[in-house]
C-alpha cells in the first residue's frame, strides 16, 4: 500500500513539473557556477599546496644556515686536525725507534690499533666531506685523534716503565 501512494505521488510530481521548464539560461548559469567552484576548491587546494611547501622549505633553508659551520670553524677544525695528526705522526715515529725485546708484541698489537682507528678516521672524514653541515662528525673526528694519541701515549709510559724495570733488574 505504502508503495502505492509512492507511486502516486512520483506521478503527480512528475505530471506537475511536465508543463514547467526552466527559464532561458538556466543550464549555462548553473554549469558556471559549477565551474567556479570547482576553480575555486582548486585554486584553494594548490594555495594550501603551496603555502605548505613554502613553509617546509623554509624550515628546511634556515636549519641549513643554522647548522651549516661559518669559515672560522672549519679554519679552527683544521688547526686542531692538522696539530693532532702532526702529534699522532711524532709519537708514531718515536715508537718505532723505541727498541725493547719486552715491548715488540705491545707494539705491534698497537700499531694495529692505530691502524683500525686511523682508518675509522678517514671513513669519518670522508662522511664529513660530504656532509660538512654535522658538527658531530667534527666532534667525532676529534674525539678519533685524541684516543690515538692517548694510546701512544699510554704505550710509550708502559715502554718506559719497562725499560726502567729492566734497568733496575740489571743492576741487581
Amino acid at each position: 500500500m505504502n508503495e502505492k501512494l509512492l507511486q502516486d505521488y512520483f506521478e503527480q510530481l512528475a505530471a506537475a513539473t511536465a508543463d514547467r521548464k526552466p527559464p532561458l539560461g538556466h543550464e549555462d548559469r548553473f554549469f558556471k557556477r559549477l565551474h567556479r567552484r570547482t576553480l575555486h576548491t582548486r585554486r584553494l587546494i594548490l594555495q594550501r599546496y603551496a603555502a605548505v611547501a613554502l613553509l617546509l622549505f623554509g624550515m628546511g633553508s634556515f636549519i641549513y644556515f643554522i647548522q651549516s659551520p661559518t669559515p672560522e670553524d672549519i679554519l679552527a677544525f683544521q688547526k686542531t686536525e692538522t696539530y693532532l695528526q702532526t702529534v699522532v705522526t711524532t709519537q708514531l715515529e718515536i715508537l718505532q725507534k723505541l727498541e725493547h725485546p719486552n715491548s715488540n708484541k705491545i707494539i705491534e698489537d698497537t700499531k694495529i690499533q692505530i691502524a683500525r682507528m686511523q682508518k675509522d678516521y678517514q671513513d669519518l672524514y670522508s662522511i664529513w666531506e660530504s656532509r660538512p653541515n654535522q658538527p658531530q662528525l667534527v666532534h667525532a673526528l676529534i674525539e678519533n685523534l685524541k684516543t690515538q694519541i692517548e694510546l701512544l701515549t699510554e704505550l710509550q709510559s708502559k715502554i718506559t716503565q719497562l725499560k726502567s724495570q729492566n734497568i733496575t733488574y740489571e743492576k741487581l
